[in-house]
This record gives C-alpha cells, sequence and structure tokens, in this order.
C-alpha cells in the first residue's frame, strides 16, 4: 500500500512539477502572479543553493555533532526562541488588517468580547459557521489577555507566532525521528524558521495560521504510535490525543483532517491482520473521544458565544465542488457562485442546485476541457510561492478597522512594509525568494519519492 501511495504522490507531483516548469509561464490563469524570471530559473537557483546547503552541512557534520552532544537541547530551544522573538517583532511592526473573511471572524470576537453578539456578523457566521470555532479561541486567548489588561489584536498576532514556534519545534521531532541525523534535522528546523515561522502570513488572524500546527501532530502521533506497544496505556492515549485534534481541526480548517484520514488509511491497509487487530481498541477509544469533542463543540462551545446563525444560510461540499468547476476563475474563489448558492432558501435546495450547476459545467467541459481545466487549477493553486498573498479582498486594509482600535505604526514599519507590500521597493526580491522556495520545495518532494520508490526496489 505505502509503495501504491508513493506511485501515486510521485505521479501527482511529476505533472504539478511539469505544469510550473513548463506551462506556466506561457498560459493565462485567474489570478495570474507577475514574477521577476521564470520557474525554471528559480528552480536551478534553488538546487544549487540546496546542493550548496546540503555540501556545507556534510563538511560541517562531525562540528555539528559534537556541538549538539552536550547542548542539544539549549541549541534546539534557543533557535526557537529566538525566531519566536524576531516573527513577533516582523508581525507586530509589520501588521495591517486584512479585510475579507479575517475581517468577519474579528467582527464576530470583539462583538461578543464587548457584549454584543447580535453585532458579531450571524449573516456571515450562517454561511461559514465553520469558523465560529475560531472566533472561541480567538475570545479565549483575548479574555486570558483581558486579565493583564488588554484585548489588542496583536495579542492573536503573536499567539500565532507562538503557534507557528510549536509547530516548527513539532517539525524538529518529525525530522528527527525520520531521519535520526540531528544535523539534516537542525537544517531543516532553521529552513523551516527561516520559510515558515518568519512569514508574513502569521499577521493575517485566520485559521490558515491557527491550524498550521494540527497536520503536523498528526504526523508526529503518527510516529510515537508506530513506535509504541499497541497494548500499552500510552499508545491509546496517543489515540485520544489524535482522534480529539482531528475533531477540533475539522471544526476549525475541515483539511487538517485529511492527515488523520491519511494515518487511518495506512493502519488499515499497510499492516498485518495482527498488528491492525491490536490497534482497535486504541482507534475505538480515539472515536469515542472525537464524538465526545465533536458533541461539546456543537453543543457547549459554540453556543456559548450567542452569535445567533441560520443554518439554512450554511454552504455544503456540493457548493465548493460547483464553484471548483467556474471556469472564469479556474475553479478558485466566485462571488456569482456565493450568491447563486445563498439564492436558496433551505440546504436541500442548495444542494440541488449547486450540484445541478456543477454537472452542467461538467458536460459543457467534456473530458478535454476537463484536464484542462485540472491543468489551470494546478497552476494557481501551485505556482504561487506567496500563496495568493494580497489577492483576497481588501487585503491590505491598514492598521483601523472599523470599531476596532487603531494599531500604531512603529520606526520598523514602513522597512517591513517595503518587503510585503506590492509597492514596496524590497517586494519583487522578496517574491522572488518566496517563489524560489517553494519551486525547489516541490521538486525535493519528487526527488523523495523517487528516491523512496528506488530504495524499496533495491531491497526486493
Amino acid at each position: 500500500m505505502k509503495k501504491a501511495i508513493c506511485i501515486t504522490f510521485a505521479i501527482i507531483q511529476l505533472i504539478t512539477v511539469s505544469l510550473l516548469l513548463f506551462a506556466a509561464g506561457s498560459t493565462d490563469y485567474y489570478i495570474k502572479r507577475d514574477q521577476m524570471y521564470p520557474n525554471a530559473a528559480y528552480a536551478f537557483a534553488g538546487l544549487l543553493l540546496t546542493a550548496v546547503l546540503c555540501f556545507t552541512a556534510v563538511k560541517c557534520r562531525r562540528g555539528f555533532e559534537a556541538l549538539f552532544s552536550g547542548y542539544k537541547r539549549g541549541i534546539i530551544g534557543a533557535t526557537i526562541i529566538l525566531f519566536f522573538i524576531f516573527s513577533v517583532f516582523l508581525c507586530v511592526s509589520g501588521f495591517f488588517f486584512s479585510d475579507w473573511d479575517p475581517a468577519a471572524v474579528l467582527y464576530g470576537v470583539y462583538g461578543v468580547l464587548h457584549g454584543h453578539p447580535e453585532e458579531a456578523g450571524a449573516t456571515y457566521f450562517s454561511n461559514h459557521p465553520n469558523n465560529l470555532l475560531l472566533v472561541w479561541i480567538y475570545l479565549t486567548v483575548l479574555r486570558i489577555a483581558g486579565v493583564f489588561g488588554t484585548d489588542s489584536v496583536l495579542v492573536l498576532v503573536v499567539f500565532q507566532c507562538m503557534l507557528s514556534s510549536l509547530s516548527a519545534y513539532i517539525f524538529f521531532r518529525i525530522l528527527n525521528s525520520l531521519t535520526g541525523d540531528i544535523t539534516v534535522s537542525y537544517t531543516g528546523l532553521l529552513i523551516y524558521e527561516f520559510w515558515i515561522v518568519l512569514s508574513p502570513w502569521f499577521i493575517i488572524t485566520y485559521s490558515d495560521e491557527t491550524g498550521i500546527l494540527l497536520p503536523l501532530l498528526t504526523l508526529r502521533l503518527y510516529q510515537k504510535l508506530l513506535s509504541s506497544d499497541p497494548d500499552r496505556k500510552m499508545s491509546r492515549i496517543y489515540w485520544v490525543i489524535m482522534s480529539v485534534t482531528a475533531a477540533a481541526g475539522y471544526f476549525l480548517k475541515p483539511q487538517t483532517i485529511l492527515a488523520y484520514l491519511a494515518v487511518i488509511v495506512l493502519f488499515i491497509f499497510d499492516g498485518e491482520k495482527e498488528a491492525l487487530k491490536n490497534r482497535i481498541p486504541g482507534f475505538l477509544y480515539g472515536a469515542v473521544s472525537a464524538a465526545v469533542c465533536i458533541i461539546i463543540i456543537k453543543a457547549a462551545v459554540i453556543p456559548s458565544l450567542g452569535i445567533e446563525t441560520d443554518s439554512s444560510k450554511s454552504f455544503g461540499m456540493a457548493h465548493y465542488f460547483m464553484m471548483g468547476l467556474n471556469d472564469e476563475t479556474d475553479g478558485a474563489y466566485s462571488d456569482e457562485d456565493t450568491l447563486y448558492t445563498d439564492g436558496f432558501d433551505t440546504p436541500e435546495a442548495k444542494r440541488e442546485a449547486d450540484l445541478k450547476l456543477a454537472s452542467e459545467r461538467l458536460e459543457k467541459y467534456g473530458a478535454a476541457g476537463l484536464i484542462k481545466h485540472a491543468a489551470k487549477k494546478t497552476m494557481v493553486n501551485f505556482n504561487d510561492g506567496l500563496f495568493a498573498w494580497g489577492v483576497d479582498g481588501d487585503f491590505f486594509a491598514g492598521r483601523k478597522l472599523e470599531d476596532i482600535d487603531e494599531i500604531p505604526e512603529n520606526p520598523v514599519t514602513e522597512r517591513v512594509w517595503s518587503f510585503i507590500m506590492p509597492e514596496g521597493a524590497a517586494y519583487d526580491r522578496y517574491s522572488s525568494i518566496q517563489q524560489m522556495t517553494w519551486i525547489t520545495v516541490l521538486i525535493m518532494d519528487l526527488v523523495a519519492a523517487a528516491m523512496i520508490l528506488l530504495r524499496r526496489s533495491q531491497s526486493s
């Protein structure tokens, strides 16, 4: 089963990388970002830099191992803390409000915090009830901060930087468990810190930033499960934590549950029957814990907000399936599709209308058209190392947002903005570095899959 998964992944990555290197530059697609150089140039530069980095790591291996032999915990801890402080400094200095979904979430948070849940945007949360758990999390963080005399939105930015730094530590543990090599693990940690922890996306108060920890935590718990005795108490605790994480993650960011589903698939299809049988009690503990978590969230956590929502207004999976087939936006968000779905009164009517329109779009595409649409959608999803930075809504809405307190600038704000604002003097350079890193990551994913397949064929 692992071999089949690896082959499938390698094929998908090969198609994706091929599209980005050989087709994206000459193809027009929705929200295409202008790049200073072609992807082939970014790939060459990124692979060259990777080779230099690997060569340096190999040459310095003995020195690293000697250093880490006595100070491993101190060095890892100091690295994570220093990058956390730096990320907070950059995000607080460069902070701005973003007037799309993050703004709706903040209106909800501050509406409830100030005792006016009726002003918290019930219409938005009726359409997107999955963001209610995010409101509760932010609200809890601000209430804790209120004990210390502040309810500034910057508290949420610091909170997200904390989650990012925690995810960096888990990432390091995952790498160290996979490779058993401290030099490789620490090099990977540094790359993660520079590329992820220092990302300006942690300025944006939204579920993407808050949910970054969950897939990594699931993968780390999977590693712990593999190395633990299925009959031992700790194995069942790992299942409980992983299942609760998946259940809560589904309410926070539905895509995060994919990591949990992948773990389930691996345990079912890639193990001996006896080993699988031994895992069943742990899985049942996890399933019961997830069910309890879901009940608590739906029956207690979300109602505690006091935001009245209309379930008939919520958008189901059929809406996103239909919108994913939109040829004008190449499957990205569409205002017209949102208004179309919102025009029907009941969830059943919405679902029926969405599936009908999706069927019409599929019929219009035909097989060849659908393949072309999938290719464009792949470019929309993958050909942007900034991950649609600056694209949605009024993305850069300044440091004041209606009833939310203004955040004053500091002496470094303009300098930070010169890197992250499209009109900034250093923005093109920053964008190029991000694109180079992202293209290199995708190529190295493909290389890793090929190496795993080669190793398996040699061992068999």
